[in-house]
């Protein structure tokens, strides 16, 4: 009887040890860092930028929280895009991959896990009041794996000129809007309880940056 216990531990142990070795590298949603938005800017990231919330990293890990190197994470942005957020097809920034097809971005994760987006895009057409696409409505995997959901929001909100006044008088539109929840992922910047005045306060960040506008012609179909 001994002998079969014995065995029986062996098994197990040595069962949990292939277990842990089949999910080793394989990325895992819990153990998974992810930013709640990820923001279209009008300007060339190749320029300088002075703000951070034009950043989107993700830290892949794996279920034992190891870093997953060279994992592809791809953002799916096809329930955001259309004729009102619109993805570039020029995305310079090294390392970042258009599927205009697919609408979606792809980068892959350096030897710490890591991989950071900046991404280019504009408002094609504004719908004015109208609630437009919702907060929460690009899909994220790595390797394959679902990560969740994150928002996409735009800082050129009237798709010409860049991020300015204007795009700020339509950002108010959606913060004061009595329609609830203010969900409207264009102004939701951070990606969390809507558009409020946390929002506004990357906006006026996201107006002052610098670099070259994205032009129409950049539009994916």
């Amino acid at each position: 009887m001994t002998g079969l216990i014995r065995r029986a531990t062996l098994l197990t142990a040595a069962g949990l040890i292939a277990a842990g070795a089949a999910s080793a590298g394989v990325p895992n949603a819990g153990t998974t860092t992810r930013p709640l938005s990820v923001i279209l800017v009008p300007k060339d990231p190749t320029q300088p930028l002075a703000a951070a919330p034009a950043l989107a990293t993700f830290t892949v890990r794996d279920a034992g929280s190891s870093p997953v190197p060279n994992a592809v994470v791809v953002i799916n942005g096809a329930g955001c895009t259309g004729t009102e957020i619109r993805l570039s097809s020029n995305q310079p920034h090294a390392g970042v991959f258009v599927n205009c097809a697919a609408k979606s971005v792809s980068a892959v994760t350096n030897a710490s896990g890591i991989a950071t987006f900046r991404l280019l895009g504009r408002v094609g057409t504004h719908p004015g009041f109208a609630t437009g696409k919702v907060s929460g409505c690009a899909s994220v995997t790595a390797d394959g794996v679902a990560l969740g959901a994150i928002n996409m929001s735009v800082a050129d909100q009237n798709g010409a000129g860049g991020c300015n006044a204007a795009d700020g008088a339509l950002f108010l539109l959606d913060r004061d809007q009595a329609a609830s929840p203010k969900n409207q992922a264009r102004s939701d910047f951070n990606g969390a309880a809507g558009v409020n005045a946390a929002d506004g306060a990357l906006f006026l960040i996201l107006r002052d940056f610098s670099g070259v506008d994205v032009t129409e012609a950049a539009d994916c179909p």
